[in-house]
């Protein structure tokens, strides 16, 4: 179980260090949503629209660092992932992707917001889907300009 959050939760990093908005949402349950839509759809751009300010503008700086530092653009680093998953001998993911997302809870204090989703996250490796069940518990924060971000993510008891 630890080791399927783990996975979850390194996916969910991973897909934030690849790279149109979350935009000014109204209820943070819909902050949370799109940004597991766009994890589905790889879309790594709406992705960290959806997360803290602070940390999409880290996220931004460290793509640009890397882009610099490595002269190549972060799509081309990232389209050589699949040969590393040959390299490391098929113990990278072919696939991930999210299904059946459904909020179950969602309490907010004011600024702050804790949304509970239950979803099924498949992980395909050499040809075979691997479904687990998760629950997550998503910490979110109201800004005045930009709406409720993801600010945490974590496994929900």
């Amino acid at each position: 179980m630890r080791l399927r959050v783990v996975l979850t939760s390194s996916v969910v990093a991973s897909a934030l260090l690849l790279a149109s908005a979350c935009g000014v949402e109204s209820r943070p349950e819909r902050s949370v949503v799109r940004f597991l839509q766009a994890l589905n759809d790889k879309d790594v751009n709406v992705m960290i629209t959806c997360v803290d300010p602070r940390q999409e503008r880290m996220l931004r700086a460290g793509f640009r660092i890397v882009e610099n530092i490595s002269r190549l653009p972060l799509r081309d680093m990232f389209e050589m992932l699949p040969g590393l998953n040959q390299i490391f001998e098929d113990q990278i993911p072919e696939d991930f992707h999210l299904s059946d997302i459904r909020v179950t809870d969602r309490t907010v204090h004011g600024e702050v917001a804790e949304v509970i989703v239950s979803l099924t996250s498949h992980v395909r490796s050499k040809g075979i889907d691997q479904p687990h069940q998760e629950k997550l518990q998503f910490q979110l924060r109201k800004f005045e300009r930009v709406g409720w971000r993801i600010a945490g993510i974590h496994p929900a008891s």
